[in-house]
Order: structure tokens, then C-alpha cells, then sequence
């Protein structure tokens, strides 16, 4: 009788399991008669959804899709048209979070092949009318602008205790360099993007933070396997920096980076050597607040993780792969401009708005 009554308990559990596991793939394989195309609205989402799946507020977002100038209708080769609004929710919800484009689906009641197309669409048309905001932003680095970051570092520095020298150049920018993980073959490509730092297949990016936390600059990518001063060279940073990061009265101004780069005109780096206890004090006032790049980088991967999932990054199966971060990086610095960073509030620096950051 005990026999009879645990056998049934051991068929219920193993009959429970089996459902449980086959329950995903009727949700993933549902027939795509049961998507209600275009049925689609973010105003059936509330604030808080769309600032952990979007990264904006409602209100937020409809400003953006107007600000970024993007057409009311996305027209897919051999397919529907979509709306704006529905085009840049898809590529965010993307973007935010590494899903796969089955849970996508039914959020947006759309079929895989649309949602690909979506984002790629969305993406190459950001990228190719703002790319410009992320090479160098001429609009937003102004003499008044660059001479506001110098301050904000020289106030954050004398709140820490540290002043610094008269004859020492003014630090209003920070510069270091990003490796984003990439996937590639066993074969092709191996010897380029492997990092001996890392020591992983990466592609490398140098960055340009002002102390408000804007990417004010973004270039590559660049071979994992190459040294700062080529890649460096190949960004053409320098010259940007000597004719452009420039003061009232057209004072030079520098960037401020780690020990990994060379000393240059326009690159401040710490002391090393034999150091002074005034060198010692000054290099550890600046490793706090260079920590400003650190965070803006993280502030990107933070809020679009997809770009740190190394599956999604295939390098050659999509051309796309840089382009990504370019976008995310373009949005992040969008959604400082709308609800400041952790660098804004450390310096005591307010961000441009989003119109000031665009125009």
C-alpha cells in the first residue's frame, strides 16, 4: 500500500517537472497568429516600468523621440512600418538588458524577424545623426564650459584637502581607455583583440570625461593588442585637445589620466619617480577624483548592460558591434543630461540640459 501511494507521489512530482520544463517552450514556440501586431502603446506602462526597461520616465521619452529628431514612422526593407516611439522603446528595452528576442516578442507583440530589424534600424540611424555628439562635441565644449570643469575639480580638490600649484596646468577633462568584451573564432582574429591585460578578446576605446560625467569624446575601436600611444595616435586625441580644450582668454587646458599613458603637453598623468611627500599627496587628491572616467564607463555598461554580454558582440557576423557602444554611450550620457550622475553629484557640477547637450 506504501508502494501504490509512493509511486503516485513519484508520478505527480515527475509529471509537475516535465510541465515545468516543456512550460518555456510553449511560451517561445507560441504561434505567431496568437502576437497582436501593432497593439503596442507605452502609455499602458507606468513610470517606474519604463525607468528599469527603458532607462526614461514616459514623459522623458516622448521628449526624446522628439529631440532626436527621429521620423515619425521607421520603414523595415520588405516589411511594416513602425513608430518612433515604438522603434526607440525596442532598442532600449534591447539595449538595457541582454534578453533574447523570444522574451522581447511578447512584450512588444511583434515577431523575431521585425525586432532584429528594429534595432538595427534604430541604431544606424542614431548613430548616423549624432555621431558627431560622441567624436567631439563642438557645441558643448566651449571656453565658458571647459573653464566651469577646471573649477569644479580645482573646488573638488580643495574639499579634500588639496590645492593645486599655481604653474601646474588646469585639469577640466578626464581620458583613459575601455575594453569592451567581444566574442570571435577560434581562428580569425585571435592575435588583435586578445588582451594581455585583460586576457580576454576585447576591442579598446578611448574615452574623454568632463567632471559632470559626459563622454565628451569617444573614439575606436582600436586592437586589444595595441599600445596607448598607437592607439593614441591613430585617434588623433591630441590634436583635438591641444586646438580645442582651451579656456577663457584661449588658456590651454588639459586631461588628467592614469599611469598607462605617456606624459604630454595636454596629458597630465601622476608623478612617479622618486616623489616628494607633495607629489605623493598630489597624486592621491587626483586618483579621487580621476575616478570620474572609471564611473562614466561604468555608467554606460550600468545602464545598457548589453554591451559587457560577450555572446551578443560577435565581430564577424555583425559590423554593428562598435556601433553599439557608440549608442549606449550617446543614451547613458542623455540620461545624465536628464537625471544627473554619480560625477555630477560628486563635483557639485550640473549637467547641460538635454536641448543644450543637442543643439
Amino acid at each position: 500500500m506504501m508502494t501504490d501511494a509512493l509511486s503516485a507521489y513519484l508520478l505527480c512530482i515527475c509529471w509537475y517537472l516535465y510541465e515545468e520544463s516543456t512550460e518555456p517552450l510553449k511560451l517561445h514556440y507560441r504561434p505567431r497568429s496568437h502576437l497582436n501586431v501593432g497593439s503596442w502603446s507605452l502609455e499602458q506602462y507606468s513610470d517606474v516600468y519604463c525607468r528599469e526597461h527603458f532607462r526614461f520616465i514616459k514623459d522623458d521619452l516622448h521628449r526624446l523621440a522628439m529631440l532626436l529628431r527621429l521620423p515619425e514612422m521607421l520603414r523595415l526593407e520588405d516589411g511594416p512600418q513602425i513608430p518612433r516611439m515604438e522603434g526607440l522603446c525596442v532598442t532600449l528595452y534591447r539595449l538595457a538588458y541582454p534578453g533574447r528576442f523570444k522574451e522581447m516578442k511578447f512584450v512588444f507583440q511583434r515577431p523575431l524577424r521585425d525586432l532584429s530589424r528594429i534595432v538595427k534600424k534604430m541604431v544606424a540611424l542614431v548613430s548616423a545623426k549624432w555621431s558627431c555628439k560622441m567624436s567631439w562635441n563642438d557645441n558643448l565644449l566651449l571656453p565658458t564650459y571647459l573653464e566651469t570643469c577646471a573649477q569644479a575639480v580645482s573646488r573638488r580638490l580643495l574639499q579634500d584637502g588639496f590645492s593645486l600649484q599655481d604653474q601646474q596646468p588646469d585639469i577640466a577633462l578626464f581620458i583613459d581607455t575601455a575594453f569592451r568584451p567581444t566574442a570571435t573564432t577560434p581562428i580569425v582574429a585571435q592575435e588583435e583583440v586578445f588582451s594581455t591585460r585583460t586576457h580576454v578578446h576585447d576591442s579598446k576605446f578611448i574615452g574623454v570625461c568632463s567632471p559632470d560625467g559626459l563622454m565628451v569624446a569617444l573614439r575606436g575601436p582600436y586592437p586589444a593588442a595595441s599600445g596607448e600611444k598607437k592607439a593614441l595616435e591613430e585617434s588623433n586625441i591630441l590634436p583635438d585637445l591641444r586646438e580645442k580644450c582651451r579656456g577663457v582668454n584661449n588658456r590651454q587646458l588639459v586631461a588628467y589620466s592614469d599611469k598607462g599613458y605617456s606624459q604630454f603637453d595636454v596629458i597630465q598623468i601622476p608623478h612617479i619617480g622618486q616623489l616628494t611627500a607633495n607629489q605623493r599627496e598630489e597624486n592621491r587628491a587626483m586618483a579621487s577624483v580621476r575616478m570620474v572616467i572609471e564611473r562614466s564607463f561604468g555608467h554606460t555598461t550600468t545602464l545598457f548592460p548589453f554591451n559587457d554580454y560577450r555572446e551578443n558582440l560577435k565581430l564577424l557576423l555583425s559590423s554593428q558591434v562598435h556601433i553599439y557602444y557608440y549608442v549606449s554611450t550617446f543614451f547613458a550620457n542623455l540620461h545624465t543630461c536628464f537625471y544627473g550622475s554619480e560625477c555630477s553629484r560628486y563635483f557639485d557640477l550640473e549637467p547641460p540640459s538635454v536641448e543644450e547637450y543637442l543643439s
